[in-house]
């Protein structure tokens, strides 16, 4: 399950059913707990500034989203899709302008953290989207895929337009 570590500060946060528990990693207490609604957080990630907590994951053929939450004060900030599975593979942009993440449904999705709308689909995978990330300068997006043959589909974050397929003989 979700593991994460904060760039900044000794805070470090692990998955559990329906919650994050969050820990000073200096003195190794447990500090509190996040409320994960969705189900199980599966994927947890800290923005780059530090500043938003990123949790994913949901309960596997029933639902998933995206949930982000305020550091400091434990607020949720933004909740992004609504999907029929569980969410896999999720990333925020280095700007934290984007949420992109993917799953079992064969699809990447891009939403604005703004405006909470999906930007794109990617729908080229075959298989589950296991994997997804930004480039650490926030211009490109790459998603990987259970056993669809591809490693990795790599995409400019302003178009969502596909702009390589990496071949590979099996999943990532």
């Amino acid at each position: 399950l979700g593991l994460a570590a904060s760039p900044w500060a000794p805070l470090a946060a692990a998955s559990g059913y329906k919650q994050i528990r969050l820990f000073n990693t200096d003195t190794e207490e447990e500090i509190g707990h996040l409320l994960f609604e969705p189900g199980v957080p599966y994927v947890l990630k800290f923005s780059q500034n530090g500043a938003i907590l990123m949790a994913a994951g949901g309960q596997p053929g029933h639902s998933g989203s995206v949930v982000l939450y305020d550091v400091k004060t434990g607020k949720v900030v933004g909740r992004f899709g609504d999907e029929l599975d569980t969410v896999l593979a999720a990333d925020i942009s280095p700007d934290q302008k984007l949420v992109a993440f993917g799953g079992p449904g064969r699809i990447a999705k891009a939403y604005s953290t703004e405006s909470g709308e999906e930007v794109y689909q990617i729908e080229r995978h075959t298989d589950w989207v296991t994997s997804i990330a930004f480039s650490p300068d926030g211009t490109q997006v790459v998603a990987g895929s259970g056993g669809d043959g591809t490693i990795a589909k790599l995409w400019p974050v302003a178009t969502g337009k596909v702009l390589k397929a990496l071949r590979h003989g099996g999943g990532i």
